[in-house]
């Protein structure tokens, strides 16, 4: 990260530079464009209970957190109305996809290493931060169960349910997903549990460690639903009415 870290993922994702200026109060640089920016100082000697925390997984979870208390040296903001958001309180929008981004990327390489034809990596917005999709194509049997152990044996808390799709399925669509795991997963033969692994602190279903607040335990699932390579392919092939799609009914008004 002190090489390549936020800043530079903001601009890469925005495709230009991001332009810096000193703080006020700290030998420290923020974006000059910041609609608000606080200074101070963390005192990490000391810890203070606060509650009603809300996660990306949209519960109020962990119940509460003990944080280090912070000294406020400088408010500055933009001189024109500037833009408040809690993003912890909004569902869909930074605190989901952002963090999980660089988890993207990390494991469409490593995924690509295996040999693997893969198209994309998906955290959903609609998985509570807690599962991935990942989309490829494979040669042969085999590659599959290798991917979704790979992916769930991430060393992030974020990949509790692992889905792996082919080519066809739409990723930004959850129903689609659906589908496939519906239609091309056989529970008996394209299911794998691992159970008593990590568990994400933002997991009600997780079993809370005893003495080791918050850290949690709980199992882990990874599920096939690509085309089956032991099928014949053109069982898989999506059946639609003739013309859907192409007719309006405009056409006949």
């Amino acid at each position: 990260m002190d090489a390549w870290g936020e800043m530079e993922m903001v601009g890469t994702i925005m495709d230009r530079d991001i332009d810096m200026v000193p703080c006020e109060t700290l030998e420290l640089n923020v974006p000059a464009e910041a609609e608000i920016v606080v200074e101070g100082r963390v005192n990490l000697k000391d810890r203070f209970k606060v509650g009603e925390v809300t996660s990306p997984s949209m519960y109020n979870l962990p119940h509460y957190e003990n944080l280090p208390e912070v000294e406020v040296s400088a408010i500055t903001m933009r001189a024109d109305r500037p833009i408040y958001r809690n993003h912890q309180t909004c569902p869909d929008t930074d605190h989901q996809p952002l963090p999980r981004l660089c988890h993207e990327a990390v494991l469409y390489n490593r995924l690509s290493e295996v040999g693997l034809d893969v198209k994309d990596v998906r955290f959903p917005t609609w998985g509570a931060a807690l599962s991935c999709i990942i989309q490829f194509s494979y040669p042969r049997e085999g590659m599959v169960n290798d991917a979704l152990m790979l992916a769930m044996g991430a060393p992030w808390l974020n990949t509790k349910l692992v889905v792996a799709v082919s080519p066809d399925t739409d990723l930004d669509d959850p129903g689609d997903v659906y589908h496939a795991i519906a239609t091309r997963c056989d529970p008996a033969r394209d299911v794998i549990v691992v159970p008593n692994t990590r568990g994400s602190p933002y997991d009600p279903s997780a079993r809370p460690l005893e003495g080791q607040f918050p850290w949690r335990v709980v199992g882990k699932m990874g599920i096939d639903a690509t085309i089956k390579s032991r099928h014949d392919p053109a069982d898989f092939e999506r059946a639609w009415p003739r013309n859907w799609g192409k007719v309006k009914l405009s056409d006949y008004l």
